[in-house]
């Protein structure tokens, strides 16, 4: 009898531990939790003008997961506007340095460098990440970028590419319109 009960017991305890599958399930809901809230009192925080506190946690959901793409360029936002460009500068450098699988790390560095009207440097970061499986903002902000530096030919190829994957997009078209106009005009 006390057997009995005693794999009763073990049987009981072994179908009530979660599987690794169960568990990885509640971390992730978990940290969605955590996520929420901590984004929730940064935007507090945020409207209330109290930036060392949304930088102090925006640094540590960086460190939490260094991968993630938006914790990297949230950081990195909020120390350009606390004119901290440098440390913004060594936030997007190491992002694209430990991301090397992310298509698009470049990005948010890129479109820093087009705010700064650094239209050089964003083309040199784009251009290699140009593909098929870029993100649309990547041929966007290329094909401007040339645009401003008066490479219209250069605009023109990445804004017809862009045309051929997203046909739809009309604000692309009528860019692209706009620079085989400006190529046309400038002999380029």
């Amino acid at each position: 009898m006390m057997m009995l009960a005693v794999a009763w017991l073990i049987l009981g305890v072994a179908q009530s531990a979660p599987t690794p599958a169960q568990d990885k399930a509640r971390e992730a809901l978990i940290w969605d939790a955590v996520y929420s809230r901590m984004t929730t009192q940064n935007d507090k925080w945020f409207k209330a003008g109290d930036f060392p506190r949304c930088l102090q946690q925006l640094k540590f959901v960086y460190e939490f997961d260094p991968h993630d793409y938006e914790s990297a360029s949230d950081l990195a936002w909020m120390l350009e506007n606390v004119h901290e460009w440098d440390e913004a500068k060594a936030v997007y450098a190491r992002y694209q340095k430990e991301n090397p699988n992310d298509p698009d790390r470049g990005l948010p560095q890129a479109q820093s460098a087009f705010n700064q009207r650094e239209y050089a440097k964003a083309a040199q970061i784009l251009e290699p990440m140009l593909s098929d499986k870029a993100h649309p903002n990547v041929f966007r902000v290329l094909a401007h970028s040339y645009s401003k530096l008066g490479r219209y030919k250069d605009s023109l190829r990445v804004w017809d590419r862009y045309v051929k994957l997203y046909p739809a997009d009309d604000a692309g078209k009528r860019n692209r319109d706009k620079v085989k106009r400006l190529a046309d005009g400038a002999g380029a």
